[in-house]
């Protein structure tokens, strides 16, 4: 998963150190990297997808509808 982090800033990793760890608050979490995202899973599902930029980072939360 370093691979996602190369040539980002510190503070990316940083903040998705802290996203993950927030989580892992509430639950039981693994982190996994796929091809085009980091995805954050619970023993039954998928519960976030990130995605590190240069300057942030993207976070698609699955839900069963639109909002």
């Amino acid at each position: 998963m370093e691979n996602w982090f190369v040539g980002k800033p510190p503070a990316i990793l940083a903040l998705f150190n802290h996203f993950v760890s927030e989580y892992q608050r509430i639950g039981t979490v693994t982190v996994r990297a796929a091809k085009s995202m980091i995805v954050i899973t619970t023993p039954r599902k998928g519960i976030a997808y990130a995605v590190p930029k240069k300057t942030a980072i993207d976070v698609t939360f699955p839900f069963k509808q639109a909002y």
